[in-house]
């Protein structure tokens, strides 16, 4: 088996894994065609994976009569199409999907090779088993989705709190560049003469009275 990618999520919960292998040019001896392939799985349930190929691409000297350079799987893109560009875009090393499951200091080795036969290969993968799928990964099963979602809560929580910590900071910074600004006017003020002072409040007295009008 050729490199495969990480496992992509999709919005049904399936799994895929794409990876490339070369494939005998039954028109002319010697030469191979290029075929992306899939592996379409359900998470927890390791008996569910099926294999499937996605595009196949000719020789540029010798393309298909009938198809050209490439012929691709119509099937496959009507059902993963945005993961599949995803793929072709990225490369097999340049796509994550959530926390890896060898990621997560919760499991153990064992665990961890336990998971990945049941197809499970992140941490948020694990949290959305149903029962069904649970009861299928052993008696622990139930113990480690409850793990997992109680590690991806506080993830959350503390993601949520650091960015309040962050707007507080960014508010805190410009109610003291207001200060700066308002402490300057007041010097700059107070350097006029009397005449210049009562001509600035009589302005400042028309717009607060303008504004007025138009909030009214």
């Amino acid at each position: 088996m050729n490199d495969e990618s990480p496992p992509i999520y999709t919005a049904e919960k399936n799994t895929l894994v794409f990876w490339e292998e070369a494939k005998k040019n039954g028109l002319r001896p010697g030469q191979y065609n290029s075929v992306l392939m899939v592996r379409v799985s359900t998470p927890g349930d390791n008996k569910s994976s099926s294999d499937y190929w996605v595009e196949e691409t000719y020789p540029k000297d010798f393309p298909h009569p009938m198809f050209g350079a490439m012929r691709r799987n119509e099937e496959m893109f009507r059902r993963f199409g945005p993961y599949i560009e995803k793929y072709k875009a990225s490369g097999a090393a340049g796509i994550v999907a959530g926390t890896p499951i060898e990621a997560w200091p919760v499991v153990g080795r064992a665990q961890v090779a336990m998971l990945k036969h049941h197809g499970i290969h992140s941490v948020e993968a694990l949290s959305n088993l149903h029962d069904g799928q649970i009861h299928a990964i052993g008696m622990e099963g139930r113990g480690l989705v409850q793990k997992a979602k109680d590690y991806l809560a506080t993830a959350e929580n503390t993601a949520a709190g650091m960015k309040a910590m962050e707007e507080k900071r960014q508010l805190e910074e410009r109610l003291g560049s207001l200060e700066a600004k308002y402490l300057d006017l007041a010097e700059a003020l107070a350097d006029l003469p009397e005449d210049a002072k009562a001509q600035v409040k009589k302005a400042v007295s028309e717009k607060a009275k303008g504004r007025a009008k138009i909030a009214a």
